[in-house]
């Protein structure tokens, strides 16, 4: 039963952690992406 639940649960979890990290990376990167984008605009 256990075993089957964690079979059930984990594509919702991996599914999760690809979100999240998505997110992370979204708000990482926007920050230094913005300006970048419009220093090359304004040149």
């Amino acid at each position: 039963m256990l075993a089957q639940k964690t079979k059930i649960a984990y594509p919702f979890t991996h599914v999760f952690l690809i979100y999240l990290k998505y997110n992370l990376i979204k708000f990482l990167f926007f920050p230094i992406i913005v300006p970048v984008f419009s220093g090359v605009l304004g040149l």
